[in-house]
């Protein structure tokens, strides 16, 4: 995507810069098993909000790609990855197991289960 493809000066809509991040949110949380309002919940925004971040029909705020990462295991730059480019490195099924194994432990809240599943982890890993 061309730079004056992406800016449109002026205009507050989204363009396809936005679009592209919002795809990439979808892609991301679909890898990372989450629900659309699993995701909402963590971030605090309401499910038809996300649902918008998504298709591009809104804007993501600077101010909330680093909670989306945070929440996906992800670095930011990967909201920016267009994955349709020339050398762009695909994700694997490697990639999208430890994304989900990543996304488990966040959501695990107890200390207790987090131990146990440590201990498992690194039994499985011997």
């Amino acid at each position: 995507m061309k730079t004056a493809e992406i800016i449109s000066l002026g205009s507050r809509s989204p363009n396809n810069f936005d679009v592209l991040v919002g795809a990439r949110l979808r892609k991301l949380r679909t890898e990372s098993n989450l629900t659309l309002q699993q995701l909402a919940d963590q971030i605090g925004v309401s499910q038809p909000q996300l649902l918008k971040y998504e298709v591009g029909t809104n804007r993501i705020s600077a101010g909330k790609l680093p909670a989306f990462a945070e929440a996906l295991g992800v670095d930011i730059l990967d909201f920016f990855k267009d994955e349709d480019s020339a050398g762009s490195p695909k994700t694997t099924s490697a990639d999208k197991l430890r994304r989900e194994c990543e996304t488990l432990l966040r959501l695990t809240k107890s200390e207790d289960v987090l131990r146990k599943m440590s201990r498992v982890l690194k039994a499985l890993h011997s």
